[in-house]
């Protein structure tokens, strides 16, 4: 069967991604964090933190609009495609009646149960309660997986939330070189670097390391020098659903394949 409409909102979702991914590189181009050392005199050591760019944050509201722009029109491509398997199977004035029309929408349920009594069963034939079971998220694998966090993350987008930004980052690349004016803190009595566990959620002033040197001086008698920068990644949702642009494309394919399934339905249901 012809699915128009629904490619059409798919391919407006793939575009908005395009958008998003560029936006997301220029955002990562400004290098929106940087580490540096400060000395704390009441910890007696010097910090190394992660410094953000106020700048390039401010812009994380609007990506988390685009975000939103994305998961609507996949989300809204698999709602039209079921829309169009009802009307295959029931006249379509009654199904625009306000009550009726309601109830028909694409299912994602997380039991057999909750699918096989969802609203718009009794709209659809057998042949399409077949397709569309095979994309439920208690199937398991990626697609159907896909299918459930396209599901999550439009509904918090719709009901909740719009969709945060956060940067995932790597510090591996980050080292120091350490100098001291009494070479006792160099020798003698080596500084020493404690590594701290990155949150998945950055903040400015997070922390990421500390250098301890023997006397517990800091600056002009001590000094830290971050060699080396971290790198970032760019990822949106809310609360444990947090996919960076490419993730976000496998939820699109799971989309594309969903539809595919449906396109290959006859235009007509069997009688």
């Amino acid at each position: 069967m012809e699915l128009q409409g629904p490619r059409a909102k798919l391919d407006w979702a793939i575009q908005k991604l395009e958008t998003l991914d560029t936006e997301s590189k220029a955002f990562l181009e400004t290098q929106p964090l940087r580490a540096v050392s400060e000395f704390d005199d009441e910890a007696g050591c010097h910090i190394i933190r992660l410094r953000s760019n106020a700048g390039p944050y401010a812009r994380g509201l609007h990506m988390g609009l685009m975000v939103g722009d994305v998961v609507h029109n996949a989300r809204s491509a698999l709602d039209h495609a079921a829309w169009l398997l009802a009307c295959r199977s029931n006249p379509v004035n009654q199904l625009w009646e306000p009550r009726t029309a309601r109830k028909i929408s694409f299912p994602v349920t997380t039991e057999p149960e909750l699918f096989k009594t969802h609203r718009v069963i009794p709209f659809l034939h057998e042949d399409a309660i077949a397709v569309l079971e095979e994309f439920q998220p208690y199937q398991g694998g990626d697609t159907a997986d896909c299918i459930g966090h396209l599901d999550t993350l439009w509904n918090i987008d719709k009901h909740r939330v719009i969709h945060t930004s956060t940067i995932n980052v790597d510090t591996s690349s980050i080292s120091f070189r350490n100098a001291a004016i009494d070479m006792a803190d160099l020798i003698e009595h080596p500084p020493e670097t404690s590594w701290t566990e990155v949150p998945e959620r950055i903040e400015d002033g997070t922390e990421i390391a500390r250098v301890r040197f023997h006397s517990g001086n800091g600056p002009p008698w001590t000094k830290v020098k971050v060699e080396g920068q971290p790198s970032c990644e760019v990822a949106f949702g809310s609360g444990e659903f947090m996919f960076p642009p490419d993730a976000l494309g496998g939820l699109l394919v799971a989309t594309a394949r969903a539809l595919s399934a449906i396109e290959g339905l006859p235009e007509i249901a069997p009688s």
